[in-house]
């Protein structure tokens, strides 16, 4: 892996002889994707790795990266590609509308939703009680309206996330029983686990 860490201007390889035990004992690290390289010519004649010289960075916003893990293409591969499809959607017509103060963003939630594909297909009333209330993301989404086009666009939301910055502490209004809430699809796991929400996790 090409765990990195951060040092002034640049990336550091971490060689670190110290074992960790804790995730959150554990220093800040980073791994070099495959975004976007930009290199001089000569640069590439001259050195045979990534890390010779003078080597800067540009740290991708968690709200615009796209969460790519087998574990959610491994069960249902076709529905999983839609969806990044979708994701690439937003960042695609976000660039391409910002001139025009169009925002594009994409709001997911961090619970299974109380909907008519929940009921009659993933679960039935069951699963319903470990979903929570459609006005959730109704308010997550308002939230999201209210900021400048110009700024806010080309983001991917979890509706919890979005209300809690805005300030909301209570979220027990959305839950439509005392059941365990069920986690949705294709959120990141540190995400969830970070927030105070307890959910699980079908995967």
């Amino acid at each position: 892996f090409n765990l990195l860490t951060k040092e002034k201007n640049k990336f550091k390889t971490l060689n670190s002889k110290k074992k960790y035990f804790r995730r959150q004992d554990a220093p800040k690290i980073y791994d070099l994707t495959t975004v976007c390289y930009v290199f001089k010519p000569s640069y590439v004649m001259k050195n045979n790795n990534l890390y010779s010289g003078n080597v800067g960075y540009v740290e991708i916003p968690k709200e615009r990266a796209i969460d790519i893990d087998d574990k959610w293409f491994a069960p249902h591969v076709a529905y999983t590609i839609s969806k990044m499809g979708m994701s690439l959607c937003t960042l695609g017509h976000a660039r391409e509308f910002k001139r025009l103060s169009i925002a594009v963003n994409s709001l997911w939630p961090l619970t299974a939703i109380d909907t008519a594909a929940i009921r009659n297909i993933l679960g039935g009333e069951n699963m319903a009680k470990s979903s929570r209330d459609v006005s959730i993301m109704a308010d997550a989404a308002f939230q999201i309206l209210k900021q400048d086009p110009k700024a806010c666009t080309g983001n991917f939301f979890i509706d919890e996330v979005v209300l809690r910055e805005a300030g909301q502490v209570d979220f027990e209004q959305y839950r439509l029983s005392k059941n365990e809430l069920i986690r949705d699809f294709f959120v990141p796991d540190d995400i969830a686990n970070n927030l105070p929400t307890k959910t699980v996790s079908v995967y």
